[in-house]
């Protein structure tokens, strides 16, 4: 923890739990090209899709017009350059 971070938890009257370090010794961190990875993230698009086109300046479906994740989408009048 740096000194701004510490300065702002005494200014606060906060006691760390733990710090970022702490907590990625508990992380279980998995081979994403792992058959258990794969699963893994099958699992998870399955629950909640698949929406990389959102992030990559491609229309998307009107299929997919009603998800969740459309809450995040910018709008741009001019496409980045």
């Amino acid at each position: 923890m740096n000194s701004r971070e510490k300065a702002w938890l005494n200014r606060k009257n906060i006691t760390p739990v733990e710090t970022i370090q702490d907590r990625m010794q508990k992380m279980k961190f998995v081979d994403p090209w792992s058959e258990k990875g794969i699963q893994e993230r099958e699992d998870f698009a399955n629950k909640h899709g698949r929406a990389w086109w959102l992030f990559t300046d491609s229309p998307g479906t009107d299929k997919y017009k009603n998800q969740w994740i459309f809450q995040y989408q910018k709008i741009e009048e001019e496409s980045n350059e």
